[in-house]
């Protein structure tokens, strides 16, 4: 693996196009300053898909990235191996003129940071510049305006006319080699890459707009095809196939990284270029470890096809994995995952909203019997009852018999439109308004003064 900073980008630039050219798909992986802008920000299981990106919108435009992974993987077919070559970027927003970045930091986000080995001196004494696509300058070049009575300077600078491409390249920096990975339209992988992907194209591309379907069109151009790694296991694992849900038991990253590189799938593709230190956490590694799970779950896949077991083109494992294709794992929400595509694929839901009527003396002990339960988020519609979202159906059955036997609490499944007080008024004013209709019709009828049709 290539640590990158400003004091050898100019001379690796060349080499992280080319490979970025000749692959066959690229990884990557962000580490940055801030993971929850407030707690308006917080992730909840009652977020709807609209909900989350409205969070995460906000999350995005307060943090920055400060170390992009990027791990190509190019074929090599005649001898059933892909070459990695992985990069850790250190990025570091530049100040030019009037362009002043501000990023906030998070606490919790930088002690993480911390306990991973993050260089915080490459960070921001060395981190590659970079520049969004609203950056631009005048056609002729980068301008410098001098004072009168500076001649002297004003002469020299304008007696070096080519320093000022240079400079211009500079101040772009890394957005160079992103733009060549975005024309490339090569496939992105990466390992719960939603916030991953929002971030790179706010810092390299433009603002998320407010519009949750204008921000699919936007990373759709950008990036055309991407594969969720996490989102590709919990669906192999949800399909039944007994040694797969054994092998897969954990959903990190490098859970998965140790399981399917100790297992044996006939035909497998062999890897080359892991980096000499796999740490997890560190930008590079993780996405190498994310193209490396990726390779490996598509070739289980593929193997499952109607064909003959034979080791399998770059084409074979494309087409294989297509069915998860631009679907995204989200943490923590209404549904499982979003869909990038043009059109939203039906995503599974959570299990069903529940409703608990209980004494208000007794929420204290309620709640902590919910959270023993699992993984579980709470509204309090009223002193005597309260909404809870679950994670899964092994928690809502939990909750469901740890009531079962008490008289004072009640579980039942939500519904709006008896449990929702807004909902409930709506009901019974458009009912009651209906009825009062309905009955002054009646009285005109009977009075003969509705005039005939």
């Amino acid at each position: 693996m290539t640590d990158v900073t400003s004091c050898n980008f100019e001379r690796l630039a060349p080499e992280i196009e080319a490979a970025i050219e000749s692959a066959a798909f690229v990884a990557i992986d962000t580490e940055f300053t801030g993971l929850v802008y407030g707690p308006d920000a917080t992730p909840s299981l009652f977020d709807s898909i609209e909900d989350r990106y409205a969070k995460l919108r906000q999350t995005v435009a307060s943090f920055y990235v400060c170390q992009l992974g990027l791990c190509t993987f190019t074929h090599v077919p005649e001898e059933n191996l892909y070459k990695a070559r992985a990069y850790n970027v250190y990025l570091c927003p530049r100040s030019f003129g009037s362009v002043d970045p501000q990023f906030c930091v998070q606490a919790s986000s930088i002690e993480f940071l911390c306990q991973s080995g993050f260089d915080f001196n490459k960070c921001f004494y060395e981190g590659v510049p970079y520049a969004d696509r609203a950056f631009e300058v005048s056609r002729g070049g980068l301008k410098l305006t001098l004072p009168e009575d500076f001649e002297p300077q004003r002469v020299a600078a304008e007696g070096r006319a080519p320093t000022e491409s240079e400079l211009r390249r500079a101040m772009l920096g890394f957005s160079r080699c992103f733009e060549v990975l975005a024309a490339s339209g090569k496939p992105v992988v990466g390992h719960n890459m939603l916030l991953d992907l929002l971030l790179l194209y706010h810092q390299f591309c433009e603002p998320l707009p407010k519009s949750y379907a204008k921000l699919k069109a936007g990373l759709s151009s950008v990036f055309p095809a991407v594969y969720d790694t996490k989102h590709m296991s919990l669906q192999l694992r949800q399909q039944g196939v007994s040694w797969l849900k054994e092998l897969m038991s954990g959903a990190d990253l490098f859970s998965l990284f140790k399981a399917l590189s100790n297992s044996v799938v006939p035909y497998a593709p062999r890897v080359e270029g892991a980096p000499k230190d796999l740490r997890a956490h560190e930008a590079g590694c993780d996405a190498y470890a994310a193209g490396f799970v990726f390779l490996k779950l598509a070739h289980i896949v593929a193997q499952r096809l109607p064909m003959p077991p034979r080791a399998l083109s770059w084409r074979n494992h494309r087409d294989a994995v297509r069915p998860y294709a631009n679907r995204v794992n989200l943490i923590r929400a209404q549904y499982h995952h979003l869909s990038l595509g043009p059109a939203d694929r039906a995503a599974e839901t959570r299990p069903p909203w529940l409703c608990i009527r209980l004494p208000a003396q007794a929420q204290a002990q309620v709640r902590a019997v919910l959270a023993r339960c699992g993984v579980v988020d709470m509204r309090c519609l009223s002193r005597h009852c309260l909404l809870v979202a679950v994670g899964n159906y092994g928690c809502a059955r939990d909750i469901v018999e740890a009531f079962q036997d008490d008289p004072l609490v009640r579980v039942v499944k939500y519904k709006s439109y008896r449990h929702n007080v807004i909902t409930r008024a709506w009901l019974w004013a458009t009912t009651v308004g209906t009825l009062a209709l309905t009955a002054a019709c009646a009285l005109k009828l009977v009075s003969g003064k509705v005039p005939a049709l």
